[in-house]
């Protein structure tokens, strides 16, 4: 007995037809009948009873489809174990991210850089609450995320009780981020202030809406009906490119200055917000890195240590 003959029994026992049955297994009728025929003359009993009405089995081949349909099931799913196995054997690396534009660029040289391997990925963009709960759940192995000055002692607490650790990455200020359709983006300035910005619709990100940042925007008189949430990066830059409207980036500047990937887009530091604010990345306090989370762990460090990286040398 063969595994296709085991096959061909079942279809035929399902259908009831010979020919739906052909139909398919995608062979001839003819082709079919003759090795039903062989397998019965192998096993000396015949499987079915062959009529107008279609094929319906014996006493004799009741038993043998009893015996034959989960011996079946099991050999067919041996391919996706097996299949399950490669998965489970391939290197995996997953972030969460807030938004931080420097981390997508060093899981995009990740990607590259092992792009020989066969490999599982995950990014996901996420607010602080979710990147805690991604790493904390295992769902991700880094979180990048951002944290206020007024908040961190709570932060810390709170990764403590998750069983998270943190990593300082860099202190940072905040920028205003305009594209060409803004007055701002034209003129050579240093630095802007609150003021500055009054004139023009604010993009903010879902989480700053919900934060300080805005308790701290309430100072100033904004342009009626501005203020535009969004939750996600691509939709912030495109926003801020095709309008006079201005982000102020809970980030730092020197993402914008690391790529040329939005060369329409122009970062001027913020001086009078009195918030200050720290990018640092999170794992499991019992987290081993393996080869990709290594890579991705040294070189977003080696980019935001202060006097070295590609970020530093553009902003001396």
């Amino acid at each position: 007995m063969k595994i296709e003959q085991v096959e061909q029994v079942l279809e035929i026992a399902k259908t009831g037809s010979l020919s739906k049955a052909a139909k398919n297994l995608y062979i001839s009728q003819p082709s079919l009948s003759l090795s039903i025929r062989n397998l019965e003359q192998e096993l000396g009993s015949p499987i079915f009873e062959r009529g107008t009405k279609g094929m319906t089995l014996t006493d004799f081949g009741t038993e043998l489809v009893a015996v034959l349909e989960p011996l079946y099931n099991q050999i067919s799913i041996i391919p996706q174990l097996f299949a399950a196995r490669r998965e489970s054997d391939r290197m995996s690396f997953s972030m969460s991210n807030s938004h931080i534009k420097f981390a997508m660029n060093v899981f995009i040289e990740l990607v590259n850089h092992f792009k020989t391997d066969p490999a599982n990925y995950f990014c996901r963009e996420a607010n602080s609450g979710e990147i805690l709960e991604d790493v904390a759940s295992n769902r991700s192995d880094i979180g990048v995320l951002y944290i206020l000055s007024s908040t961190k002692s709570f932060m810390m607490k709170l990764f403590e009780s998750k069983g998270v650790a943190y990593h300082r990455l860099l202190d940072d200020g905040y920028w205003i981020i305009v594209g060409s359709r803004n007055p701002l983006f034209h003129k050579k300035l240093d630095h802007v202030t609150l003021r500055d910005i009054e004139p023009y619709p604010l993009v903010l990100y879902e989480e700053d809406y919900q934060s300080n940042l805005v308790t701290s925007l309430r100072n100033i008189p904004l342009k009626a009906d501005t203020v535009i949430r969004v939750d996600n990066r691509a939709g912030m830059t495109e926003l801020v490119s095709a309008t006079d409207a201005v982000n102020i980036g809970a980030l730092s500047r020197m993402p914008y200055h690391f790529t040329p990937f939005y060369p329409q887009l122009k970062t001027i530091e913020l001086r009078d917000f009195h918030i200050t604010q720290e990018i640092g990345w999170i794992c499991r306090t019992n987290y081993d890195p393996n080869e990709y989370a290594r890579f991705f762990i040294d070189r977003i460090t080696e980019i935001t240590k202060e006097g070295n990286g590609e970020f530093n040398k553009d902003l001396t």
